[in-house]
């Protein structure tokens, strides 16, 4: 089967000579363009690659305005990282360039939002989105709409304190991820994701509450019933989570005569 592999490209993806490279977009620029590029290597890709065989990767990588970004911001972008590492990679490289603020969370969201449809869409074979590196707002952007648009999608992160050597997809960096879901109210996103976790008592949450939102009461009270107090319960309040189930009632819509609910 194919394999895509979608990732962000961030500063630290880079070394030359072992070491790391605080002016990134100047001096990968400079290297590229003398095609001179023995001494630059890609630690975390090729710890990705270790365990993946990719038929083709996509890159998102930044290159923004310099007349509106101030300079020091500007030297990290990387947009020739990517550029070097296509020129390296034996596989097919597809760059994506950024032009907003990577560090703004709403601008991320809504350019992965139009970005990925057209890289996912049609791809028979398997999906890795790998979060490493780039920036917060990118790696939540490419997990969120990532999961949005192919929700079978492998998600693939690098600890470093493990070292650039091997993958983990990680309950924990999707926990944080529904968290802050479930936070906003997007509950349906949030259970999607979860399901892809072995956090059964959080997903169990996230379904109750995305049923409540389909107006579909019995089922929601029967998944607060059904869930067992843990210590994410006990986080958010146990009385809050139990007394959910006891004060969902549906017996018709509220606009029919003679019926009442109680939800949220």
């Amino acid at each position: 089967m194919t394999v895509l592999l979608v990732r962000n490209v961030g500063v630290r993806d880079v070394l030359i000579n072992g070491e790391q490279v605080s002016e990134p977009y100047y001096v990968l620029k400079e290297l590229v363009e003398r095609d001179d590029l023995d001494d630059v290597s890609f630690p975390i890709l090729e710890g990705v690659l270790e365990g993946l065989e990719p038929d083709r990767i996509v890159l998102f990588a930044t290159d923004q305005d310099p007349e509106s970004t101030p300079p020091h911001l500007k030297a990290k972008d990387t947009l020739y990282i990517a550029v070097a590492m296509r020129e390296l990679l034996d596989v097919e490289v597809e760059i994506r360039v950024i032009r907003e603020n990577p560090a703004d969370h709403d601008a991320m969201l809504g350019l992965y939002r139009r970005e990925l449809p057209d890289v996912l869409d049609g791809w028979d074979g398997e999906v890795y989105l790998d979060v490493t590196t780039g920036t917060p707002a990118q790696s939540f952007a490419l997990l969120l709409r990532g999961l949005e648009v192919r929700p079978d999608a492998e998600v693939v992160y690098v600890p470093e304190s493990d070292g650039p050597t091997r993958i983990r997809v990680g309950d924990e960096l999707l926990k944080r991820v529904a968290d802050e879901l479930l936070g906003y109210g997007l509950n349906d996103p949030a259970a999607r994701i979860l399901s892809r976790t072995g956090l059964d008592d959080l997903r169990t949450y996230a379904e109750a509450r995305a049923a409540e939102d389909r107006f579909e009461f019995e089922r929601a009270r029967e998944l607060y019933r059904g869930s067992p107090r843990t210590s994410w319960t006990s986080r958010i309040g146990w009385s809050a989570w139990s007394g959910r189930s006891r004060t969902i009632r549906w017996s018709g819509w509220p606009s029919a005569p003679g019926t009442s609910w109680t939800g949220r």
